[in-house]
């Protein structure tokens, strides 16, 4: 028997790679798949307290995002405000 030379080696290696790679993605991809599917329900809150809760998308018009993936992009923040509540009836 011949002895695969360097270069017959390295396609192996690279293949092998590949097929690790290919597994791997598709192993990821299920997962997710399977998390997606998973239907998720919080616990009802608990204490005596209401909380009430606002949510606000605000833009700096001064400022530039130096971090934006777009250069001159404006600052923009989405806040969620959590406050106390008066008790009511409990929504969705």
């Amino acid at each position: 028997m011949q002895q695969p030379g360097p270069a017959g080696r390295t396609f192996r290696v690279f293949a092998a790679l590949a097929m690790v790679g290919v597994l791997g993605l598709g192993a990821l991809l299920g997962s997710l798949w399977l998390e997606h599917r998973t239907e998720l329900t919080l616990p009802p809150p608990t204490g005596p307290f209401a909380v009430g809760r606002a949510i606000y998308d605000w833009t700096d018009d001064a400022t530039l995002d130096t971090l934006a993936p777009v250069p001159g992009t404006k600052r923009d923040l989405l806040v969620w405000i959590w406050y106390p509540a008066a008790p009511g009836p409990s929504g969705p």
